[in-house]
């Protein structure tokens, strides 16, 4: 990834941890977003989440919001032409941790 799309990365992912505060205890615990990619033409950016419960629902939260999140980001990247439209998923690698970590524990 070039230095301007990590950038621009970077900028996505403090703006939708933001929002990810706002999701109340009730539909997710502790959500984080692990990671963001964005595609080389600035028209997606790719958005994982993972949370200690509930991440779909967190996944679903973010998704609602991807309008307001947008404002945000227009407003901080004002200088590029095309804001990346949002596409929330749920961080596979990070769920198959948890699961690891369960299963130690368990032992």
């Amino acid at each position: 990834m070039s230095h301007r799309l990590e950038q621009v990365a970077s900028i996505i992912r403090r703006i939708v941890a933001a929002n990810a505060v706002e999701v109340p205890p009730n539909v997710a615990k502790v959500v984080n977003i692990t990671r963001v990619d964005v595609s080389h033409d600035l028209q997606f950016a790719d958005v994982y989440v993972m949370a200690l419960e509930h991440a779909e629902a967190a996944v679903r939260f973010l998704s609602a919001r991807k309008t307001v999140i947008r404002r945000g980001i227009q407003k901080e990247l004002r200088a590029l032409h095309t804001i990346p439209s949002l596409r929330f998923h749920l961080d596979e690698h990070g769920e198959k941790l948890n699961r690891l970590d369960e299963l130690l524990n368990r032992l």
